[in-house]
């Protein structure tokens, strides 16, 4: 086999990465009318998720919207429950910068922090819950905050990929930065995706059976 063949490894490799920008720009624009980030998402991840095992059985356009409309509303239930929280959150936050002071703003700024995290971090597990498991909306977040603890090493693996990608991308080198948003923006979501899948689908692996379904 030629290293140049329609088959060979670097055609190979250009195909997969031109199905990274295509899903990345697709996600972007489903994304726009923001209550659907939820449902965009899973439907990145889950065409990621096929394009690392080579088991794309369609066009990148018609898997991304099948999935899309397939996990459109509980994804979006998912995103209004979790928009709702962080927006608490977020308010207790700015209040408590008005109203408290001193010992008693460091101690609340705290438990705030200490609340927050774990929605964070769950949020990285549910939507791939949701894209791989047929379940109820209360079973996939219930099973993404016990997979937050119960899996805590992919946890933080996928949490390093995000702070690596954010890093590399806008702090390693600031005068690169124009061209670096650029990238993210033509293939940075689908990049991280991908990094993703290879977890995701190792941890499918390890908890097929044992979730909580409806």
């Amino acid at each position: 086999m030629k290293l140049f063949d329609i088959d060979g490894p670097i055609m190979a490799t250009l195909g997969k990465l031109s199905d990274l920008v295509i899903v990345n720009i697709l996600f972007e624009i489903c994304c726009l009318p923001i209550f659907t980030i939820g449902a965009s998402y899973t439907a990145l991840n889950r065409v990621v998720l096929s394009l690392s095992k080579d088991e794309e059985d369609t066009s990148i356009f018609k898997q991304f919207f099948r999935e899309f409309k397939s996990n459109f509303k509980k994804a979006t239930a998912i995103t209004l429950i979790f928009g709702i929280i962080f927006a608490i959150l977020t308010s207790c936050y700015i209040v408590s910068n008005f109203t408290l002071s001193g010992n008693m703003a460091k101690i609340y700024t705290v438990i705030l922090v200490v609340v927050t995290i774990p929605f964070i971090l769950s949020s990285l597990f549910v939507f791939h819950l949701q894209g791989n498991f047929e379940n109820t909306v209360k079973n996939t977040i219930k099973n993404s905050f016990l997979l937050m603890i119960a899996k805590i090493h992919y946890v933080i693996l996928m949490f390093i990929i995000r702070i690596l990608a954010i890093y590399i991308a806008f702090f390693l080198n600031p005068n690169a930065i124009g061209i670096a948003s650029f990238i993210w923006f033509v293939c940075g979501f689908s990049i991280i995706a991908y990094f993703d899948s290879f977890i995701i689908n190792k941890l499918i692996k390890d908890i097929k059976g044992d979730l909580n379904v409806e």
